[in-house]
């Protein structure tokens, strides 16, 4: 602390240099603030750096917990899968979701306890049979069952709409919704 009071003697009046420093903070937020942010900096008067900032970690705080609530009701209350059409798509979100949780809460979800999610939100005409699978292997990775499921769900489709139809729907607009989701899987698994 001696060393930073020595330093500010150098350069003037340590009540200048932190007024001085206050009012780069305003220039620079000045510059980089959008949206919500620029309205929380101009509710601040002229040049006062420190109190922009302060005003701004507040509101950072206040929009992070509320991300995290409505995060963790989306974890802990998925919306179902109804759809055998659906799984591949709705898997991958659920998979960005956890991620996403993760990354903002800190929380690390087990493996079993995402296995259980899953298989919560799948369709109840595959659920059961899933059901099976998982307490017969309960050692068996996430991404294993992953796997398992969707070969399951392409099966069952490829079987029920026969090769015809299925032929049929791999058009140019399911291909580009094909792509999505591959570059979405690929995020979920960074």
């Amino acid at each position: 602390m001696r060393h930073v009071r020595e330093e500010l003697r150098k350069h003037g009046d340590p009540a200048d240099v932190i007024r001085e420093v206050g009012h780069a903070i305003w220039g620079f937020l000045n510059l980089c603030l959008k949206k919500d942010a620029r309205t929380q900096f101009n509710s601040c008067d002229l040049l006062q750096g420190y109190e922009v900032w302060r005003k701004l970690h507040a509101h950072v705080r206040r929009s992070r917990s509320i991300y995290l609530s409505s995060l963790r009701q989306k974890i802990r209350h998925p919306v179902a899968i109804k759809r055998l059409e659906d799984v591949t798509h709705r898997i991958i979100k659920f998979m960005t979701m956890n991620r996403e949780y993760q990354g903002v809460a800190g929380d690390v979800i087990t493996e079993q306890e995402k296995k259980a999610d899953l298989l919560d939100i799948l369709p109840r005409e595959i659920r059961e049979h899933l059901l099976w699978r998982s307490t017969e292997k309960p050692e068996e990775s996430l991404h294993h069952f992953i796997d398992h499921v969707n070969m399951t769900v392409n099966s069952i489709l490829f079987h029920r709409d026969g090769p015809s139809k299925q032929l049929m729907q791999t058009g140019r607009a399911q291909g580009e919704q094909h792509e999505d989701e591959f570059e979405e899987a690929l995020n979920a698994l960074e």
